[in-house]
């Protein structure tokens, strides 16, 4: 048996926190069950809730209030819930020529979104300008507390800079400028970690301790829940599975070379070269076609998009495959707007299923795969979400 030692302050706080934590899991909660579930002292555990009330975190519930429904004698038990408006935060996705922003509660309920789309040919600073004028315009209508932008690429976690990347905000001290602007407090996540923690806390996920996600965007990264903890290993940029290989007719490629929504373009824009589809008639070089136009050709039935796609998920699903024999996941959830394609997702299946070997075969026969939609919107919820991590008022995962 493991015990936690500690001072008083610190035991207190220990205390407090898992206390919340099973108020937040639960829809509601009484006093006695929390005294079960903690082993904390009815006294002990009736101070922390009114500390967690002042702070206007929980609510407790009309006097009366049974589960069932049915009244009885005797003195009713206290049961407390979320204060789900007991405050809110601002989560902030960051793509290349748009920003979706999501105000959301304490129980990551969205309240208001908007989006912001931004000029192909934006300077970084007048981008974070762009985006910082958009929180003081929202900060006047909505009284959120934090703001936590998710991002692609690979960010400093001393300095809260993106140093590598697809993102127009590579180099710049977001968080230190948005701050000086606004007086707030401000975070900054990996989009595909933020999406991970969203997925494993709220999303269909949350039956499972070993959960892997995979973003397919302009690279591919993944983000990973391994015995119900967060792993982003020891400089916070594990999850970059687009720089691995990827065996193609025994060629080694790595995987953002094969199945990125960067390489799609790429791929297609050179075999349509003076037999363009009318979806790409306008389109001079690749970094100029658009996922929306991909996704369009292919539901009209180009052949040649249909091709170069579903040869992208196929080369997926050969390396899922590989990374499910890794480590030995219960879930993997695939995002992206491209996988949407009607056929992407059955197509990167049938390849995770096509190797016959029986190590790979024994780890996939029970390994569950789910598609995730509405990539933007999400991510803007889910950068809220890591946001309220970052006041206590979620889980942390670490």
């Amino acid at each position: 048996m493991s015990y936690i030692t500690g001072d008083a302050k610190t035991l207190k706080e220990l205390n407090k926190k898992a206390i919340f934590e099973f108020v937040r899991s639960y829809e509601y909660i009484s006093q006695p069950e929390l005294s079960q579930l903690t082993g904390l002292t009815p006294a002990t555990i009736l101070s922390i809730l009114d500390e967690l009330k002042q702070e206007q975190l929980i609510i407790e519930l009309e006097p009366g209030f049974r589960p069932d429904g049915i009244a009885r004698t005797g003195r009713p038990a206290k049961y407390f819930s979320i204060n789900s408006d007991g405050g809110c935060v601002l989560g902030i996705s960051v793509y290349k020529e748009s920003c979706s922003f999501s105000v959301i509660n304490y129980a990551a309920e969205q309240k208001y979104t908007t989006q912001l789309v931004l000029p192909k040919d934006i300077k970084p600073l007048s981008g974070l300008t762009a985006i910082t004028n958009e929180i003081i315009n929202l900060r006047e209508k909505h009284d959120f507390s934090h703001v936590s932008l998710a991002v692609p690429g690979i960010i400093d976690m001393h300095t809260d800079i993106i140093i590598h990347g697809e993102s127009f905000l590579v180099g710049l001290p977001i968080c230190q400028y948005i701050n000086e602007q606004c007086d707030i407090p401000v975070s900054l996540v990996h989009n595909t970690l933020a999406l991970t923690k969203y997925e494993y806390i709220y999303g269909e996920s949350n039956d499972t301790k070993n959960l892997i996600y995979i973003l397919v965007d302009e690279g591919i990264g993944a983000g990973m829940i391994l015995n119900g903890k967060l792993f982003s290993g020891s400089q916070g940029i594990a999850g970059e599975i687009g720089n691995n290989y990827v065996n193609i007719s025994g060629r080694q490629k790595l995987l953002n070379q094969v199945s990125s929504n960067k390489a799609i373009k790429h791929k297609i824009f050179d075999k349509t070269q003076g037999n363009r589809h009318p979806c790409y008639q306008s389109v001079l070089c690749p970094e100029e076609l658009s996922i929306q136009q991909i996704v369009k050709a292919y539901e009209l039935g180009d052949e040649v998009t249909v091709q170069v796609v579903n040869e992208a998920a196929g080369y997926l699903g050969k390396f899922l495959a590989n990374l499910a024999l890794t480590l030995n996941p219960d879930v993997m959830v695939v995002a992206g707007r491209i996988t949407e394609t009607p056929d992407f997702f059955s197509t990167m299946i049938n390849s995770v299923q096509s190797d016959q070997s029986d190590a790979i075969k024994a780890v996939t026969r029970h390994l569950r795969i789910r598609q995730s939609k509405n990539l933007e919107q999400t991510s803007a919820i889910a950068a809220g979400v890591h946001a309220l991590a970052q006041l206590g008022v979620s889980p942390e995962l670490v």
